[in-house]
């Protein structure tokens, strides 16, 4: 059963400055859980696609803690 990791952004325009960096993130450590985004402002949620699953190990989420905060990562 994949696992869901979450990420929050302050809005929709800083996931929007941060996107490309993110994306080749995720995509540079491929797995089976799923990444799901938080946009706080907006209080809107996004299920990135499918191609984006992690691999959701402890290594990979405190690489993303210390990237976009301790308390962005859950």
């Amino acid at each position: 059963m994949p696992s869901k990791i979450w990420v929050s952004f302050k809005n929709k325009d800083e996931y929007f400055d941060k996107e490309k960096d993110f994306e080749n993130l995720l995509w540079e450590n491929h797995g089976n859980d799923i990444v799901m985004v938080y946009l706080a402002e907006e209080k809107q949620v996004k299920q990135m696609d499918a191609k984006f699953n992690v691999n959701g190990s402890s290594e990979f989420i405190a690489k993303l803690k210390e990237i976009y905060g301790e308390e962005n990562v859950k």
